[in-house]
């Protein structure tokens, strides 16, 4: 009796099996890279000074949102690139990493929101990202992922690189997993820019 995909004989190296945790995990850390800045502008006031300027609250929401989304993504794609993961679907690969990098910097957004000094951003930080972090960890193990991790944010972003990078799935393959991640994208992404 098999549970899941019968993925007998076609298991990676550990090696390999570990490439997309490790982009996957970069682009989390950069959740505490724009979270710091962010709660460090909104407490020392630097983001009422540049409203005096002609900038208007929305330049400054769609610039954090977008330095913080370029920050990760350039990350991640120089990781694929540096543990050469980016010959079985360059593309693919680039757009869901793309995605993880917006919805990164939109739970960023929320985590820099709450935050007051280094340790408040922190923790608001660490609520944030032990969540996101579960599918990883389950993507460890064989066997079909709960219903509970299959609803967490980072679940079709995990799926995806794992299941294009170490079992070669295409474009057709990743659709729902693409779809899923877009709407939780844009859902964080909204929340964050809200919230700030």
């Amino acid at each position: 009796l098999v549970l899941g995909e019968d993925r007998g004989g076609e298991a990676p190296a550990p090696r390999d099996g570990f490439r997309p945790l490790f982009v996957f995990m970069t682009l989390t850390m950069e959740l505490f890279a724009m979270a710091s800045p962010i709660a460090k502008e909104i407490h020392e006031r630097t983001v009422v000074a540049v409203l005096v300027t002609p900038a208007t609250v929305g330049d400054v929401l769609a610039a954090k949102g977008l330095a913080g989304a370029l920050s990760g993504f350039v990350q991640a794609v120089v990781l694929l690139a540096a543990i050469n993961s980016l010959s079985a679907h360059p593309t693919l690969l680039v757009a869901l990493v793309a995605l993880g990098a917006v919805m990164v910097a939109g739970t960023a957004m929320l985590a820099g929101s709450g935050g007051r000094d280094f340790i408040s951003t922190l923790f608001w930080g660490m609520l944030f990202m032990v969540p996101l972090l579960i599918p990883a960890l389950a993507a460890l193990f064989p066997g079909t992922a709960a219903a509970w991790v299959r609803a967490l944010p980072s679940y079709p972003l995990v799926r995806g690189l794992v299941d294009v990078q170490n079992h070669g799935a295409g474009w057709a393959d990743t659709w729902p997993e693409l779809g899923m991640l877009a709407a939780w994208c844009v859902a964080l992404f909204a929340v964050g820019w809200l919230v700030l």
